[in-house]
């Protein structure tokens, strides 16, 4: 230690890199980690995601919107079920008609505090397709949630109102419950009744068909 404390980190640079700095102030005593980052175990290789073939155009933002939550409520669940979060989300917009670039789909994604409560995962699609839809009509979209690590801590926004009983999530789990004992259609959002909504029918389906 006292040998690499006295070595030449310019030195140490040139021959471990990034490494060999790091292990010249250590001999020292100091560490420049950023503390305010909390350090969260990834399963860098793992993700979550939902697609979905359209039965018919779709090329109003409101429908557009409504599918997508769909699956990203789909999504959550996944993520809840498995006790993990994610700190990425992504959508995908399949094109019903290549576009003048003779593009036939496109996507996009976001960073995120890590969450696996569906109204986060909701906010961040609807996020995405109000920023990057260039109003082509659509007949396959997708979701899928990217950077999975441990759901081990609750967390909450500085900017979030919380009551003294309210704990973060509670309600999707007890809404998870629900559904596992009484199946998808005991409890429904309210724009999956609309035009746009298609996890009512679907959930009547078995492996994507009719049982």
């Amino acid at each position: 230690m006292y040998e690499l404390a006295h070595t030449d980190k310019d030195l140490l640079k040139a021959k471990l890199g990034i490494m060999g700095l790091q292990l010249y102030y250590q001999s020292w005593g100091i560490d420049y980690s950023d503390l305010t980052h909390r350090y969260v175990p990834r399963m860098e290789n793992k993700g979550y995601g939902n697609s979905q073939v359209l039965m018919r155009d779709y090329s109003k933002l409101e429908d557009i919107e409504t599918v997508l939550s769909e699956i990203a409520d789909q999504v959550a669940t996944k993520l809840r079920k498995h006790n993990v979060q994610c700190e990425l989300i992504s959508i995908s917009l399949g094109f019903a008609e290549p576009d003048e670039r003779n593009r036939t789909h496109f996507s996009a994604q976001t960073r995120i505090d890590p969450t696996n409560r569906t109204q986060d995962l909701i906010d961040a699609v609807r996020y995405l397709v109000e920023q990057k839809w260039e109003g082509n009509a659509l007949r396959n979209v997708g979701v899928r949630a990217g950077k999975i690590s441990t759901a081990a801590a609750i967390q909450t926004s500085l900017f979030e109102q919380l009551d003294d009983n309210q704990v973060p999530g509670a309600l999707d789990r007890t809404i998870d419950a629900i559904r596992d004992r009484f199946g998808y259609k005991a409890l429904t959002r309210g724009y999956s009744k609309t035009d746009g909504g298609t996890a009512i029918k679907r959930s009547g389906l078995v492996g994507g068909h009719h049982g």
